[in-house]
């Protein structure tokens, strides 16, 4: 529960302070219940202010896990690092131009080459350059990505772990663009568990894509929504309804929780995916050629009594087995 105070005097873009409670604390009658007077022990302050004033529409923040970058995107070609400890300090909160300042990163947004995402363009008269409206970082920082929405991709810049508290301009770099795009590319989320691994959606599919951001070739697969309705039912429903008929689920968001857990959100439900972040022997086939011959001569050797692998538990082989699947792109070529 969240409560402030105004008072004439105050910009009206400012905050002062926040007082944060919890519901239970002072509603304890339940949500029904007359709200009791706070006491000032019940109370978290939270203090907040403007960061900088950007001369563009702003779409999507997003803070690094490691607290040293706020990432932002807007309606402008490029996605913008904050560097948190000057937002933190109040350095930035009075700049009229705050893009200009030489601790911010600027990451040009590439232009897309393909002929779909450049009619698209040119028939949403936002200008000749990409914009974003979705930023996401990994669980390490070391990679953050946007997605284009009148370009229809989606791109990953990299910071090598040499320089990860205060990278030069140079130090962050394109590694992957997610393109060939039928539709604007809108929600994404890096999967927990799975550093390298990102899953964004299209505005309106009957499927989320999952990439990797350090794989070059076959670097995506999908992942099929459940359907509440059949196409044919779907069809009619729209008709029924007097809307226009899409070809696929609206999706409004995406996000990753613990354990490899992806949700994916649509006007229609919310579903939950798994991905599986260790080796399981009933999980073997969906795994890299590559990884699969390795198992199946380890496996075949731990068999052999003249082979080291026979003295050890066939527990201990199948967890040397897990170890050594992640990440996939070691056995991808």
């Amino acid at each position: 529960f969240v409560c402030s105070d105004f008072y004439e005097d105050a910009l009206s873009e400012r905050v002062d302070n926040v007082g944060i409670a919890l519901w239970s604390e002072i509603a304890p009658g339940g949500d029904d219940a007359v709200l009791m007077p706070m006491r000032v022990d019940q109370l978290r302050e939270m203090r907040t202010s403007v960061i900088g004033t950007f001369p563009f529409a702003l779409n999507c923040s997003v803070p690094s896990p490691d607290g040293k970058w706020l990432a932002v995107v807007g309606d402008v070609d490029a996605m913008f690092l904050v560097p948190l400890d000057l937002v933190v300090n109040g350095t930035l909160s009075d700049m009229s131009q705050m893009i200009n300042h030489s601790a911010i990163q600027r990451l040009e947004l590439p232009s897309s080459p393909s002929p779909s995402a450049q009619a698209a363009r040119q028939s949403s008269h936002q200008g000749s350059g990409p914009n974003s409206q979705y930023c996401a970082w990994n669980a390490s920082s070391s990679l953050v990505a946007a997605s284009s929405d009148n370009e229809r991709y989606v791109a990953v810049w990299h910071t090598p772990p040499s320089s990860p508290s205060s990278p030069s301009a140079t130090s962050w770099q394109q590694i992957k663009f997610f393109g060939h795009h039928s539709r604007p590319c809108l929600p994404l989320s890096f999967v927990d568990g799975l550093d390298s691994t990102l899953v964004w959606s299209e505005d309106i599919c009957g499927h989320v894509c999952v990439g990797d951001a350090l794989i070059g070739e076959k670097d995506r697969g999908w992942l099929k929504l459940p359907e509440r309705l059949n196409k044919r039912k779907r069809k009619y429903v729209f008709q029924a309804m007097l809307h226009p008929h899409i070809d696929g689920q609206r999706v409004t968001g995406v996000a990753s929780s613990t354990g490899g857990r992806v949700y994916v959100a649509t006007t229609e439900l919310l579903s939950r995916h798994t991905f599986a972040t260790e080796w399981d022997a009933n999980i073997h086939k969906r795994f890299p050629k590559g990884f699969r011959d390795a198992a199946r001569q380890v496996l075949l050797g731990s068999r052999q009594p003249a082979c080291p692998l026979a003295s050890l538990p066939e527990s201990l082989v199948m967890k040397i087995l897990s170890n050594a699947s992640f990440p996939i792109k070691n056995w991808t070529k």
